[in-house]
């Protein structure tokens, strides 16, 4: 791929609105889409096995999610040769300790970790919690080796249903009373170039099953077919509620490209 797009537009106007600059990053964000339709579990899972892996926000809401047969900081934790979970819950890490998991209470926004350097960092569904994503993303180069990767699932702006409840007058209804951000593949393209990432991949996320009623049978029903492609003129992304975005500390070539 040919990461002097991202340099070369800002060498060659300060406005980055020009349509032809945003042309071509709407053209190097369409070779990155690799799924519409992922397993977000199984590609982490996968993405970890063999690695020293950095599980940023590993506690998911309280202690008691470690319960679960699906907990990602557990299924990390498996295939991992080492994990390390940070969160900034201080009573629930306390808790996961006592349970014997390998967790420290620490913010990643303000500092990096001491003494530790990973493969992996993963950061599932936080970074629309935070306030300081730049902070985020400069404490983790520090503790990724040369070429280490991140990856990052957040909700997806453009889903349908988060479309329809915000254009609808009376169904505003907010995802989390806890979100401060919505983030697309632009955004996260751009936010990479400037702490020495590359974005080297995104895809869609296959949601977890919703119950419900007819209506939300007939809902998903829809999305499914808008992730499958199978909506004429529907981008298949807006069937996701969660995108997955792959980022690569770049090269010392990458970076001087440009």
């Amino acid at each position: 791929l040919d990461y002097s797009v991202m340099k070369n537009c800002r060498k060659e106007s300060k406005n980055p609105i020009l349509p032809h600059l945003r042309q071509d990053r709407a053209a190097f964000l369409e070779d990155l889409c690799f799924s519409s339709d992922l397993d977000r579990l199984d590609y982490i899972i996968e993405a970890c096995r063999s690695k020293r892996v950095l599980d940023v926000g590993c506690v998911e809401n309280d202690a008691d999610e470690s319960s679960r047969e699906d907990w990602l900081h557990a299924k990390i934790e498996s295939v991992a040769t080492y994990c390390l979970g940070l969160d900034v819950l201080p009573d629930e890490i306390s808790t996961l300790q006592g349970k014997g998991y390998n967790v420290q209470c620490h913010d990643l926004t303000q500092s990096p970790f001491p003494g530790e350097i990973f493969d992996l960092a993963i950061c599932g569904e936080i970074v629309e919690h935070i306030g300081n994503i730049d902070g985020l993303l400069r404490n983790c180069s520090k503790m990724l080796r040369d070429g280490g990767m991140m990856i990052l699932t957040t909700p997806y702006p453009w889903f349908i249903g988060a479309t329809l409840r915000h254009s609808i007058r009376g169904r505003y209804l907010p995802g989390s009373l806890e979100h401060v951000a919505w983030y697309d593949q632009s955004n996260f393209a751009e936010l990479a170039s400037r702490h020495g990432f590359q974005l080297d991949a995104f895809a869609g996320i296959r949601p977890a099953k919703l119950e419900g009623g007819f209506r939300r049978q007939v809902f998903e029903g829809f999305a499914a077919s808008i992730r499958r492609g199978q909506i004429p003129f529907v981008a298949p992304l807006t069937g996701c509620r969660s995108l997955l975005y792959v980022l690569r500390l770049a090269s010392k070539a990458e970076i001087a490209v440009g």
